[in-house]
């Protein structure tokens, strides 16, 4: 009778602890549906005031430390079990766990949507990843980017495109993977005959002249890589054309006088093509490698003998956009990123040349004018503290040739 007792006080603990085993902790830099539901609720609670992204970055991580702070929990700025909790508790967020049978097999009873969490909606995340919908990470958390993965799947199959994954989408979802249809409907090619689910994943064969979101494969890998050498993509390259990699290309096409869809097409992609040999002679001139797996060292910084005198802004502080504290901004650097700088440079009253996209001399002499001018270490190179000062200084309207706001 005492072993009886035992084996059934461990499987209620294995019951109780099967749910929290699927909780992931979030930190800064994650990219998953359940941070949408994080910034969800800091906002209910007044803590988060920017765009519901699915992305944790610096202010995602300034309001859990703030949340931390007011409900007296450790400020790690870490979302862990314990700040879950209070935090879904705080905002009135549900956060309900479901359970599914093993394999890919579905219950014909469950119903999974937008706010559960559990086994069921990880399997059903692997499961639309598998069919090439859903391109997030799969945590287990049913949320924005899991119900619009769902709709996509639903639109694609003629069900209601509700972004509820019910009866009728499961069995679907069970017949494609369990080969028991001749045809997989994919996101960015409609219909795809005698597909089977270990092909039916939407690629890009190299050489494709349109990529876009939903689509994966080598092309979009290599798209990915060159955007990260352009300094456009922040992100992993995964070779899956997501959110991210489409937010990147529609930062480069507004750079470059594109239409701004998101979406590479011949233009776009010739224009990078552009741009990564111009970049390649930029460092061929400088006597630096062009191979795009090698790290690029930058010159040595030459502090010039006299400091450019502070000259009438060339530029409306009100064309000016913030800048991203995320990236160093150095001699040698090409991007849009660089482009938004000298702008900024240029209101401020530091940098008189036209903007370029890259980080030239005169660029290098006008960070220095402003680093010192503000009493930060005059090194030439836009770091984080430099980024910040110059954004404040825009938002207060503070030029080099006064020292208060400009109506």
């Amino acid at each position: 009778m005492k072993k009886a007792w035992v084996v059934i006080a461990i499987t209620a603990l294995l019951l109780i602890a099967a749910p929290g085993a699927l909780a992931k902790s979030y930190s800064n830099g994650d990219t998953a549906d359940e941070v949408s539901t994080i910034q969800r609720a800091l906002t209910e609670l007044n803590l988060y005031y920017t765009d519901i992204t699915g992305h944790f970055g610096n202010k995602t991580e300034k309001a859990v430390k703030l949340f931390q702070k007011k409900y007296g929990l450790r400020q790690t700025g870490v979302v862990d079990d314990t700040t879950r909790e209070r935090l879904y508790l705080a905002a009135n967020i549900s956060s309900s766990t479901v359970s599914n049978s093993s394999g890919t097999s579905y219950s014909t009873s469950t119903v999974l949507r937008n706010g559960q969490s559990g086994q069921a909606v990880r399997q059903l995340q692997t499961d639309l990843q598998t069919l090439g919908f859903y391109s997030g990470t799969v945590t287990g958390h049913y949320g924005n980017i899991t119900q619009e993965a769902v709709r996509k799947f639903q639109r694609k199959n003629g069900l209601s495109a509700d972004g509820i994954a019910g009866k009728n989408t499961l069995s679907k979802l069970n017949e494609l993977l369990s080969g028991g249809s001749s045809t997989v409907v994919l996101p960015s090619t409609g219909t795809s005959s005698g597909s089977t689910a270990s092909s039916s994943t939407s690629t890009a064969p190299m050489g494709t002249t349109l990529l876009k979101q939903g689509m994966s494969g080598d092309a979009v890998r290599v798209l990915q890589q060159n955007l990260v050498l352009l300094e456009y993509y922040e992100g992993t390259v995964t070779g899956t054309y997501g959110r991210l990699t489409k937010e990147a290309v529609r930062l480069f096409q507004r750079d470059n006088d594109l239409s701004s869809d998101g979406v590479a097409g011949p233009k776009t992609l010739a224009k990078i093509e552009d741009e990564l040999a111009a970049l390649a002679k930029t460092e061929e001139n400088a006597n630096v490698t062009s191979n795009p797996s090698a790290t690029i060292t930058p010159p040595a910084v030459v502090t010039p003998t006299s400091t450019p005198a502070p000259t009438t802004p060339t530029v409306s502080l009100a064309n000016v956009e913030t800048l991203n504290t995320e990236w160093t901004l150095r001699r040698t650097s090409r991007s849009g990123h660089v482009t938004r700088l000298q702008k900024a440079l240029a209101a401020l009253g530091y940098f008189k040349e036209t903007p370029t996209g890259y980080f030239g001399s005169a660029t290098e002499a006008a960070v220095i004018a402003y680093q010192t001018a503000k009493g930060l270490t005059a090194d030439g190179i836009a770091g984080r503290a430099t980024l910040k000062s110059i954004n404040s200084d825009i938002k207060n309207g503070v030029t080099a040739t006064n020292s208060g706001s400009i109506d």
